[in-house]
């Protein structure tokens, strides 16, 4: 019989607004299922809705075939609530996985409730997913902080182990918990590699460029639009993404309002995820000046697909230009940038073909998809 993992996430499948967390857990729990018993239990509605999911139980178990899922509503939700609901299964898991450090009801009360009622045999993971980096940190500053501060006097998080995905991840967790026990053990991605597809029609001095990512400040989509402002020659914009924050949000539209003639943007909002592969089969590049990525799935899909990328140095993914799959520019000023757009921008139709044949062979030998679930069987262990 499998071990069983009891899994506390903000937001799970069928959504897909939260992004990349809900991707981290989802390759890890569709790849490892016949190895481990998952039991998640998260919110009954997507990011940045209140609207809860169709077509599913609410406040009771759901079989998804590949795990278990107890959606639970606002309404349900409290502290006696999810101690009934862990108090009822604590002989049925060995492990505990939490998929975030700040979330409320499921992070902080779950781990309140295993350390001070009782529950301390069972195994914690917990997964930060990011929230340690110094721009997320930013974002209401005093109260993770506090938090962090009280959670340190009160011993909240000895003894549990901390799953980083990247180097970059576990520098970022030691500088909160210097003794803290952590494993590196990069995310799984459901997105195979897809064969060389050179059928995308490149013109010398035109390309497509996508942007597919929330629509936040942290993702730079204004620094995005500032720099591609800036060339005279034809360029077609193509953003994706949920609106996180409405003000940002606000201040990408105004800067819609002054745009060259040989720029165009079109602004779509989300995209299921389903859909993704179609996106990057019509761009030529994916554009993502970020000020910071734990991870960045949405890279390493790019990669996948066979569409090189113009990045900032501030993601865990590095030296791309030595591996004929993009480029990881600086943010200290726009030139190297620009001249990074640029280099794809004048390929013509062979060139741009060319430079694909050698992407797609360094990308097959770069990721090695059976190690990495290997390590993840193992963070279990």
């Amino acid at each position: 019989m499998n071990d069983k993992i009891l899994v506390f996430a903000n937001y799970f499948l069928p959504g897909e607004l939260a992004g990349g967390p809900i991707r981290s857990l989802e390759g890890i729990i569709k790849k490892l299922s016949n190895v481990y018993d998952f039991h998640v239990i998260t919110s009954s509605h997507d990011a940045f809705t209140k609207d809860n999911y169709p077509n599913i139980e609410l406040n009771n178990w759901n079989d998804l075939s590949f795990c278990k899922c107890f959606y639970i509503t606002d309404q349900n939700i409290s502290l006696v609530n999810t101690y009934k609901l862990i108090n009822k299964n604590k002989n049925n898991f060995k492990i505990i996985y939490i998929n975030s450090f700040f979330s409320l009801w499921f992070s902080v009360i779950p781990i309140l409730i295993n350390k001070f009622f009782s529950f301390s045999s069972k195994k914690i993971v917990l997964a930060p997913r990011g929230e340690f980096n110094i721009n997320a940190l930013s974002n209401k500053k005093t109260r993770k902080f506090i938090y962090i501060i009280l959670s340190k006097i009160l011993g909240i998080y000895k003894n549990i182990l901390w799953h980083a995905s990247t180097i970059h991840e576990k520098k970022d967790i030691i500088n909160i918990f210097p003794t803290a026990i952590i494993k590196i053990v990069e995310n799984i991605s459901l997105v195979e590699h897809k064969k060389n597809n050179s059928l995308k029609i490149k013109d010398k001095d035109s390309i497509n460029i996508l942007f597919l990512s929330r629509i936040t400040r942290m993702k730079n989509i204004t620094g995005a639009i500032k720099i591609l402002k800036k060339f005279d020659k034809q360029i077609n914009f193509n953003i994706y993404g949920p609106k996180e924050d409405m003000q940002y949000y606000d201040e990408v539209i105004s800067l819609l309002k002054s745009v060259p003639s040989n720029l165009t943007i079109s602004m779509n909002g989300p995209i299921s995820h389903n859909k993704i592969n179609d996106i990057f089969n019509k761009n030529h590049i994916l554009f993502l000046p970020t000020f910071g990525e734990n991870y960045g799935h949405v890279i390493k899909e790019s990669f996948l697909n066979n569409c090189p990328v113009v990045i900032s140095n501030k993601t865990p993914w590095k030296d791309l230009e030595s591996k004929n799959i993009g480029f990881d520019c600086t943010l200290e000023t726009d030139d190297e940038l620009i001249s990074k757009i640029n280099f794809f921008l004048e390929m013509n139709q062979d060139e741009y073909n060319s430079y694909l044949n050698k992407m797609h062979k360094n990308v097959s030998m770069l990721f090695n998809d059976s190690q990495i679930i290997l390590d993840n069987i193992n963070l279990f262990k």
